[in-house]
């Protein structure tokens, strides 16, 4: 196939203009700035970012891209999926707006509108959503402020290990006005209260709850069930990590038509010949006004 000819090439330009024009540069030649990386990665060397668009345009005097419709920005590990987006490239801000999706490899995040800076990482997610592939953890709020790619400030969060089934409510989980997911893997409410079926039944001063799958202290999964005797039923329990050999369980045994109780499991491994068992449990029957 013979090349076009110089007059030619200049000749398409003028006809597809300026937007086009853009946008094969974007797409071909690629952007160089610094890499958002990925959860548990160190920083890297500059990657490029590829941009698309169903219209992309470019500002030269801003040195902002704009592109609308199925915007797809992607850089290493990050991908981005909006409805808009806007990104300069000298101090690397983005801004996306409509169905924004991030994805990591190890966490989705989903938002209404996220501003970002993928040069530091910080931003804020609207009416967001963080998925962990660890441990099936999702949180939700209303204003997610990113800190870091580990860290967040969660305000009106819910957070739940329970598989959403559309259509249904969440079988259980944690609200709070406010919360925080720390650089350790573990999220921190204060005043939060659990909920089943979106029904607050235990309210708490504070939770302390493992957002990751490493073992670790924090809130266990609850036990949650109901009978015409008993009432309500709800089993809290808290994992302590005392050792590499030795842990506890520390729970509130909570029925409705019955009263409260607790019990305490302290388990030791201190070598393939020696390891043993502790249990202990009382329970304040208030109905037949014992305790047992």
């Amino acid at each position: 196939m013979a090349r076009p000819s110089r007059m030619r090439v200049k000749r398409l330009a003028r006809i597809y203009g300026a937007k086009v024009a853009a946008q094969a540069v974007i797409l071909t030649m690629l952007l160089m700035v610094p890499v958002w990386p990925a959860v548990g990665q160190t920083p890297a060397p500059a990657r490029p970012i590829h941009l698309q668009a169903d219209t992309l345009t470019y500002d030269k005097t801003t040195q902002t891209y704009h592109g609308e419709g199925h915007v797809i920005l992607v850089q290493g590990p990050l991908r981005m999926d909006a409805d808009e987006a806007t990104l300069n490239v000298s101090s690397g801000q983005l801004a996306a707006v409509g169905n924004v999706h991030f994805q990591d490899g190890l966490r989705d995040i989903y938002g209404d509108r996220v501003d970002l800076n993928i040069n530091t990482s910080k931003g804020v997610i609207f009416h967001g959503r963080i998925f962990m592939l660890e441990g099936n953890f999702t949180l939700d709020g209303r204003v997610l402020e990113r800190l870091s790619e580990n860290q967040y400030r969660i305000e009106d969060a819910s957070f739940t290990t329970c598989s959403e089934v559309e259509g249904e409510r969440v079988p259980w989980q944690f609200k709070a006005e406010r919360a925080q997911l720390g650089i350790d893997g573990f999220l921190y409410a204060r005043n939060a209260e659990f909920c089943i079926l979106d029904i607050p039944v235990l309210y708490l001063p504070a939770v302390l709850f493992p957002a990751k799958r490493e073992r670790a202290t924090g809130l266990l999964f609850p036990s949650v069930g109901a009978g015409s005797q008993q009432g309500l039923k709800i089993r809290q329990a808290l994992f302590l990590e005392i050792g590499s050999s030795q842990d506890a369980t520390v729970a509130v045994d909570y029925r409705g038509k019955l009263g409260i109780g607790g019990d305490l499991e302290y388990r030791y491994i201190l070598s393939k010949d020696s390891e043993g068992r502790l249990f202990t449990k009382y329970f304040q029957d208030t109905q037949n006004r014992v305790g047992r």
